[in-house]
């Protein structure tokens, strides 16, 4: 984190998280590609599929789901933890957040999926994103071992051939790179489809 952190300072980039932030820079980081303790979930089955078939290259696909009461039983006994800290009743919203991802990385947590509150920014929002934190950094490279080990969750397994019906339905639904993460990076690319697929008539006025 500190080398992403003080070369985007170098940047001089509006917006970034202070300093203290470290869940806020572990989302910047996420955002952009780089290796973090955290796994994005989402609170949606529409978006869990629609995630499962946009990362699809070859092969059977896969939904991930754990169990949403075991989630909050380990966030209640997190919580339980950090209230009992010294200075509890001063932190803010963030602060606390902060407080759960230190709780999690430094203790005796790896075998639970501790709930984070990620930030409310756009994305967030519409992905109904919530955030797990892992003691171990790169996790979402290997996790399907991480969690087939630690039996934290249940992988569902959806056949490839189902793809297109998949992304068929979601797109019904609203459901694209578009809504779901609503940045220029993911407009631009859109556009540019549409203008290849002749969508949309340049001498109308449409772009």
């Amino acid at each position: 984190m500190l080398r992403f952190r003080q070369q985007a300072l170098s940047f001089d980039i509006p917006n970034l998280p202070p300093l203290w932030d470290r869940l806020g820079w572990w989302e910047v980081m996420q955002h952009h590609g780089a290796p973090t303790r955290l796994l994005d979930w989402t609170t949606s089955p529409f978006i869990g599929l629609w995630f499962a078939a946009e990362h699809h290259d070859k092969g059977d696909m896969a939904l991930w789901i754990y169990s949403r009461n075991t989630a909050s039983l380990n966030l209640a006994k997190a919580m339980a933890e950090v209230r009992s800290t010294t200075g509890y009743e001063l932190l803010d919203d963030r602060q606390l957040q902060n407080q759960l991802v230190e709780l999690v990385i430094t203790g005796d947590w790896t075998a639970v999926l501790v709930p984070i509150k990620p930030r409310q920014f756009q994305r967030a929002v519409a992905q109904q994103s919530v955030l797990t934190v892992s003691p171990r950094i790169g996790v979402a490279r290997d996790v399907d071992w991480w969690i087939r080990e630690k039996k934290l969750a249940t992988r569902i397994r959806i056949k490839a051939a189902w793809k297109p019906r998949i992304q068929a339905a979601c797109h019904s639904m609203g459901l694209t790179r578009v809504t779901l993460f609503r940045d220029l990076d993911s407009l631009g690319p859109a556009i540019h489809q549409d203008f290849v697929n002749k969508e949309f008539r340049p001498d109308l006025g449409s772009f």
